[in-house]
This record gives structure tokens, C-alpha cells and sequence, in this order.
């Protein structure tokens, strides 16, 4: 894998949460509705993923690969991966309407309160105040501490009423329509493919 720049795997339509927390907890979904426990392909890929979502500096991503060896940067996956599912099984409720759980609720709120335990409040006049996170301080957590901040946005900014899950698959995303009666993550993927389906089966309806 080419490790000095964004892989072409993650295409613009891996990014149509409207949210980049949302993007994260979508790499876990397929086409279907089922969830995939590992869809970042080893450390680089998380990387690669973090700067194309804009999580990641360029002067970020080298000091992280010097880090990863084996042992440290498979468990930093481990736990990245333990904090989406437990994120989505939190947000996948709320936008189904459905009791949150209280282990991944607790969890995700964990998460949070570590990630905020390592971060420096940044606040300069005329400009927006930040929790910011180092690869010093953080280390190989640097990407899931940003992540949950990222979380903490998602839910203090207010967007959990527009909170959304894809009809044809788990994919999460904020609905900004004027009617609020989004169906699809994309309508280039899902919302055709359920197009397809209903051309299909009104053809074989018609014999």
C-alpha cells in the first residue's frame, strides 16, 4: 500500500454523511444491512481515511506510521473499531427512534471524556474556539480521540433531529431536505439500486 498519500479506495462516495462522524461509523456498512467488523485494511488505510475526511493533518501522517508496529497499532485498531460500533449502535437508535442502549451509550461517553482528558482548549480572538489533540500527546489514540470529538460535535451542535439511517443499508446521515423525507444515503448508490429493483420486479409483475 502506498503509504505517503490517500489511497484511491476512499472515493468521494464513501463521504455522504454530512457529518465526518458519520462517515466514520458508514466504513463499518456494506451495501446491505449488515455490519463489517474491519473495513480499514491495516493502519495506513485509517490514515488515508482520516485525511480525506480532514481529520489528519499532512504533517500528522508520518510521525503515526513511525509509531504503528504490530503489536501497538493492532490494538489501536481494536479499540477504534470497538468505539464505532458502540457509536453506531448509539446513533442507529436515535434515528430509528429506538431506546438507546446503555452499554454502548456508555461507552461512546467514555470515549468522549478521554478523548477531552487529552485535549488542549484552544480559544484565539475572532475565531471559533477547539479542542485540539497532538500526535505527542495522543499517539497511535490520536485518531480515535479526534473521532470523538468529532462525536461530541455531532451531539452538541444539535443535528441528532436530523439523524437519518439509509433504507437500504446501515449508513448514517444527516437529512438537510427542506422535507425531511430523505430515504437513501445516496441516491447514486442505494437510491438506484432500489430503483433497479422495483424496474425488475414490475417486469416480472407485468410477465
Amino acid at each position: 500500500m502506498n503509504t505517503s498519500s490517500p489511497t484511491a479506495r476512499w472515493t468521494p462516495d464513501a463521504f455522504v454523511g454530512g457529518h465526518s462522524y458519520l462517515d466514520f461509523l458508514n466504513t463499518g456498512g456494506g451495501p446491505a444491512k449488515a455490519r463489517d467488523a474491519a473495513p480499514f485494511e491495516g493502519w495506513a488505510d485509517v490514515l488515508d481515511w482520516l485525511a480525506m475526511a480532514g481529520l489528519l493533518a499532512a504533517n500528522e501522517r508520518r510521525p503515526l506510521l513511525r509509531l504503528a508496529n504490530g503489536s501497538g497499532a493492532r490494538a489501536a485498531l481494536s479499540r477504534l473499531a470497538t468505539q464505532r460500533e458502540s457509536a453506531y449502535a448509539v446513533l442507529s437508535a436515535i434515528a430509528g427512534d429506538r431506546t438507546v442502549p446503555e452499554a454502548p451509550r456508555q461507552q461512546l461517553e467514555n470515549d468522549i471524556r478521554l478523548a477531552l482528558r487529552h485535549a488542549t482548549l484552544s480559544l484565539v480572538p475572532h475565531r471559533q474556539g477547539a479542542w485540539l489533540l497532538d500526535v505527542a500527546g495522543a499517539g497511535l489514540d490520536l485518531p480515535r480521540h479526534r473521532l470523538a470529538l468529532s462525536a461530541q460535535s455531532l451531539i452538541a451542535d444539535g443535528l441528532l433531529p436530523r439523524l437519518h439511517e439509509c433504507e437500504g443499508c446501515t449508513w448514517l446521515f444527516l437529512d438537510t431536505s427542506r422535507g425531511g423525507r430523505r430515504r437513501w444515503c445516496s441516491m447514486a448508490t442505494c437510491g438506484n439500486r432500489a430503483k433497479a429493483r422495483r424496474h425488475y420486479q414490475a417486469r416480472q409483475a407485468a410477465g
